[in-house]
């Protein structure tokens, strides 16, 4: 018996594809994270940058008014716990 079909070979195309696609995934998913963990160590830095202004503007602001509250040095001001804008007194 006689096979009437021509014999084909394969020299590895597709996997060499497959093999490529599988490398172009890996490099697209690691270049991704290393973006999101830049991402995040640029917004902790810009948030720990706000919160030494804020500090700085606390103690800046209980330098500057200490004659409101003599006897009591470095005292911050209250907030403002009713949304009324002023601070609550007593």
């Amino acid at each position: 018996m006689i096979d009437s079909k021509p014999i084909i070979r394969q020299r590895g195309a597709a996997l060499l594809l497959m093999m490529l696609a599988v490398l172009i995934s890996m490099t697209a998913i690691l270049l991704t994270r290393l973006n999101a963990g830049s991402a995040h160590i640029r917004q902790r830095a810009e948030t720990r940058s706000v919160l030494a202004q804020a500090r700085d503007a606390l103690i800046y602001y209980a330098a500057l008014h200490q004659d409101r509250w003599p006897g009591e040095p470095l005292q911050f001001p209250c907030p403002d716990l009713d949304g009324s804008g002023a601070t609550i007194e007593g």
